[in-house]
């Protein structure tokens, strides 16, 4: 692990006041991230560890933008003094560069809250912003629909017999099933044909219920090309199963579909409505084959916590396709 920024430099960087204290860790997930106090306020700052993403992360720092000056709910970011590129700040520390933004006191949305019509105004507005153009995917799309090349996860199941990790076995009994499923993926992707320019992670962790304000969404930095139809009818399904049981709540997908739809948004008709939300968990399950395998530390650090979510995926991923194709035709 890189050693923590210096808090001064950090302010230095983004000509903020003088740090109170160092750099505070907060929830770590797939990048580090801190709070940083100040004699004039409080901010939230994140290591990004680019490698080859810098020119994604580029143009979602653009769409970040765009969407906050057409008064979508985002945080504040602070632009610094002499940007690396976009709004990143590189200290020369060989350890990534940072963002901040201004700090952001709230929750995260709790189970069992209905932001329903925040959802569908929320997602209409986003896609309104700006068509995708020519580039209908970018070298993130696998992350969030799980299709791969041809042979990738062929490659994945030789080398995890040879190290005989555990799920190798399921996997090799589910890869007829995920090269099937991954064929409808991307056939549903191609049929909808509406790509814009969004957030593609509107998700309830990526929510924050701001003190005082309403909910802020988050983390804009897998934003990029996706569909429109695809993203609405994965994000408001997450949402209905955003509940204390975990089942999805017919009620609100019917509510946040019918408010997408009268403030502008157009859900097209597709065969598998919900081949995002099923992409999710193919790419979520590959992340995890390669943290096992040592070919990536992001996200799971643990090769052995690795072993045992990719097994439980592998498990669940009859039943969870099963239920998402349910729902689709449901949805549609």
């Amino acid at each position: 692990m890189p050693p923590t920024p210096d808090a001064h430099a950090v302010a230095d960087a983004f000509g903020l006041a003088a740090p109170t204290g160092p750099l505070v860790p907060v929830r770590h997930v797939s990048s580090e991230t801190w709070r940083l106090d100040t004699l004039r306020g409080r901010y939230f700052v994140k290591r990004l560890v680019f490698g080859d993403w810098r020119d994604q992360l580029e143009k979602a720092m653009a769409v970040e933008l765009r969407a906050r000056a057409a008064g979508l709910p985002t945080p504040l970011p602070v632009a610094p003094i002499d940007p690396a590129w976009g709004l990143a700040a590189d200290l020369g520390d060989g350890c990534g560069v940072l963002r901040v933004h201004a700090w952001l006191d709230g929750a995260p949305l709790a189970p069992g809250t209905d932001l329903s019509h925040w959802y569908g105004t929320t997602l209409a507005a986003l896609h309104s912003l700006q068509p995708a153009g020519p580039q209908r995917i970018d070298s993130m799309w696998p992350l969030w629909y799980g299709v791969y090349p041809p042979g990738t996860w062929d490659d994945w199941l030789a080398t995890g017999l040879r190290q005989e990790r555990p799920w190798a076995p399921l996997l090799k009994e589910r890869l007829p099933l995920i090269t099937d499923l991954a064929a409808r993926i991307e056939a549903a992707y191609d049929e909808v044909g509406d790509y814009v320019l969004t957030h593609r992670d509107v998700v309830p962790h990526n929510v924050l219920m701001a003190t005082g304000g309403g909910p802020v969404l988050i983390d804009w930095d897998g934003a990029g090309p996706d569909s429109a139809t695809l993203e609405t009818a994965a994000a408001v399904f997450d949402h209905a199963r955003h509940t204390t049981t975990g089942d999805p709540d017919p009620a609100r997908i019917a509510s946040a579909l019918a408010t997408y739809r009268d403030h502008g948004g157009d859900l097209r008709p597709c065969g598998f409505l919900l081949a995002r939300r099923l992409g999710v968990h193919l790419a979520r399950c590959a992340e995890r084959i390669r943290t096992s395998l040592g070919r990536e530390t992001g996200g799971s650090p643990d090769p052995a916590d690795a072993d045992a979510r990719t097994a439980r995926q592998l498990a669940a991923l009859p039943e969870f396709s099963s239920l998402l194709l349910d729902w689709s035709r449901r949805m549609g």
